[in-house]
């Protein structure tokens, strides 16, 4: 069984209003390893067990005001914590601003939230069905933490709920058990790690010198499309992410982020031999 662990993170710089869902996901079994990891974490860096960890803390909180080091290095660690525990992150990322209900429709930010919410709740679990689960027989859950709202939770949740019995279009929901549940980071710690690593994703795609120092590690741990029709394939690295471990919507702010995947797609190749590596160097 796979758990996919989600949240949400929203960040704004100059025109550029970003809505991020999304998370990583784990073998069952490598929950508790990673449930104890955090705590480990928490006690080299002096935080008490019951504060949570987070991408974006308040200004008071215990991570600005009283951390034994410093944040990136807390964040460092904790995405070498998931690396080692084999987590696949998935994520989707709308641009506000260019949303057609904003540009044409004049929106407010609590309809336009809820609505891209819910288109990339959807995506992320047709990929994780798709990908994660059908492709190796397995079932799978999903926790989130609670949306902003209870009116639009419920609303997420049924319209999800819909999806799940029905089908989507694109796939129908076999491996997933039930439609999403929720809880919160304080009482399912995996799920702070969730805020981290989507924390991180749209500080990148801001170009947060913060978000970019840590993109490549996070990155490297995004679920890559399959390629289920080809006995053999050869693709650069954006070109496998895009599209599955990172869905941006609209397509005219994909296609403004292929910067974040340039030295990306210089270092490392995907092929259906190897997976993801490094490029081997001509030194000849």
């Amino acid at each position: 069984m796979r758990v996919l662990f989600l949240d949400d993170s929203y960040q704004r710089f100059n025109q550029n209003s970003l809505l991020g869902y999304g998370g990583y996901w784990l073998d069952v079994e490598c929950i508790k390893p990673v449930t104890k990891g955090i705590s480990d974490l928490k006690e080299r860096y002096g935080i008490p067990s019951d504060v949570e960890l987070k991408w974006s803390p308040d200004r008071n909180h215990y991570l600005r005001t009283n951390l034994r080091g410093t944040r990136h290095n807390l964040y460092a660690d904790a995405i070498t914590l998931l690396i080692e525990n084999n987590a696949r992150v998935l994520c989707a990322v709308h641009h506000l601003d260019s949303c057609y209900g904003v540009s044409l429709h004049n929106w407010d930010y609590k309809r336009t939230r809820l609505w891209a919410t819910k288109q990339q709740c959807k995506f992320i679990a047709e990929r994780f069905e798709t990908v994660c689960l059908s492709e190796s027989n397995q079932t799978g859950l999903i926790i989130a933490d609670h949306y902003s709202d209870f009116e639009g939770e419920t609303s997420l949740i049924k319209d999800i709920g819909i999806d799940f019995e029905n089908g989507t279009g694109y796939c129908s929901f076999d491996g997933l058990c039930i439609p999403p549940l929720t809880a919160t980071p304080q009482h399912c710690t995996p799920l702070q790690l969730a805020d981290i690593i989507i924390g991180i994703i749209v500080s990148a795609l801001i170009e947060n010198r913060h978000g970019l120092a840590l993109f490549e590690d996070v990155a490297k741990m995004f679920v890559l499309n399959p390629h289920k029709s080809a006995t053999s394939f050869t693709s650069t690295f954006s070109s496998g992410v895009l599209g599955w471990g990172l869905k941006l919507f609209p397509s005219s702010f994909a296609s403004t982020s292929w910067y974040l995947f340039r030295d990306l797609d210089k270092h490392y190749i995907y092929t259906s031999e190897k997976g993801l590596a490094l490029k081997e160097i001509d030194t000849a």
